[in-house]
């Protein structure tokens, strides 16, 4: 099965245990290789590299959370130019699929349990620090003794949000789930943010329509109109008016509004009516699979996983491949060298060592090699009668600001700077 960022394999361990193998391969910018996984061009190696991070960082959560109603992971490792998630296999179907097929089967008494176990599971996260970031009935399974399973870290983040702004709101933002401060990286994330998310997975889960989108609800209840999201509690739906009151409180606009932790909403819960194991044959009250068990590939019990993968890799390569065949192939443009940049000297003549050439002007000024360019002056005839030295000849005072004079001096007329007397309009100066 393929997602926007990762393609899941059904297989088994050499334990001959059935489980899941999710493999980073982010198909908007990344191709295979053979077996090996590639990005299109250079260019999206950037891009590539921070998907692979975040998709590490998502066993790093499930390593963290160890909880019955959140998944288990195996293990982690890299192959092939990207990286694989060994996890656990969970029987069942999606809140989504149950909802769609069998909505008869979603009774008070199974509302509450479910609940109740996603309350759990969300209770463990935020007692790690961890926000789900993506809580939808899609990333809950359901098995046919009505265990609920927390699935997809991959958005998976602290409370301060991602670092990486732009991919983290592009894996966190689901419209009609996601609170309105996920659409606003610099906004702060809190635990409420995930219950926001859960309440308006039960939202769906009583009405069978997703709840409006929060930006759109934010944008009207500012304005003055009324909220596009109507209250359960003021429908006509077979549910305790107790339990949709907490799923409105938990889907408030405004983060202060809502339930502060899991713990908080779990005490508004209606008490769980005694539910009994189902013994002998359970095919009469099974969820619908979305992988039914028969279609399970049969691998041999000794042959480990990375063997798996591999012959995984090469059906799913052979698909693309064609994929790309009919698309033709991609002429990457390539990028246009740099022109190097000339130095030039004050006589427009071209500088090659700037270093070398630094030096060399040091030693003209200081009179140690001569210059091509410097210009002797003719000796002057001494005087019969030498007048005496006046203000204007004596050599001009050494400071900070007039070393540039003594240089231009020295490299032109070779000697000391002077005062020339000028005159203008009969006055001599």
């Amino acid at each position: 099965m393929a997602g926007g960022f990762g393609i899941t394999y059904l297989a088994r361990d050499s334990l001959d245990r059935q489980m899941v193998i999710k493999e980073c391969f982010p198909a908007g910018f990344c191709t295979r290789e053979g077996a090996k996984v590639a990005t299109h061009s250079p260019y999206r190696a950037k891009s590539f590299k921070n998907v692979l991070r975040h998709f590490l960082r998502e066993a790093q959560w499930l390593a963290r959370a160890q909880h019955d109603n959140i998944v288990a992971v195996h293990q982690v490792f890299k192959e092939n130019g990207t990286a694989y998630i060994a996890m656990d296999y969970v029987s069942g179907c999606d809140l989504v699929t149950l909802r769609e097929r069998d909505p008869g089967r979603l009774d008070q008494s199974l509302m509450t349990w479910l609940m109740e176990q996603s309350l759990q599971a969300l209770s463990v996260l935020h007692a790690k620090g961890i926000l789900h970031r993506d809580i939808s009935p899609d990333n809950f399974l359901i098995d046919a003794k009505d265990h609920l399973t927390l699935i997809d870290f991959g958005s998976a983040g602290g409370t301060h949000g991602d670092a990486d702004t732009a991919l983290g709101a592009m894996l966190s933002v689901k419209d009609g789930y996601s609170p309105h401060e996920f659409y606003q990286p610099d906004m702060p994330q809190r635990f409420s943010s995930d219950l926001y998310a859960l309440g308006a997975t039960f939202h769906f889960l009583v009405t069978g329509q997703p709840p409006a989108h929060a930006q759109a609800r934010l944008k009207a209840v500012t304005a003055g109109f009324d909220d596009p999201c109507p209250l359960l509690e003021e429908g006509d739906w077979p549910f305790d008016p107790a339990f949709l009151r907490a799923i409105d409180k938990a889907m408030s606009i405004l983060p202060g509004m809502r339930f502060q932790s899991a713990g908080e909403w779990a005490e508004c819960l209606p008490e769980p009516e005694v539910r009994e194991e189902v013994a002998g044959d359970t095919s009469a009250q099974a969820a619908p699979t979305l992988v039914p068990e028969e279609n399970a590939p049969d691998m041999p019990a000794a042959e480990p996983v990375a063997a798996v993968i591999s012959d995984l890799v090469a059906s799913t390569n052979r698909a693309l491949e064609q994929r790309s065949a009919r698309r033709g192939p991609k002429v990457e443009e390539a990028p246009k060298p740099k022109k190097p940049t000339q130095m030039v000297d004050l006589f427009g003549e071209p500088i090659g060592d700037v270093d070398r050439w630094l030096e060399a002007q040091d030693q003209q000024a200081r009179g140690q090699v001569p210059t091509a360019r410097a210009r002797t002056p003719e000796p002057a005839a001494k005087p019969v009668n030498t007048p005496p030295k006046t203000q204007a000849d004596t050599p001009l005072p050494r400071n900070r600001d007039s070393g540039w004079v003594d240089r231009v001096a020295r490299i032109w007329g070779g000697g000391e700077p002077r005062l020339n007397k000028v005159t203008m309009n009969g006055k001599t100066t």
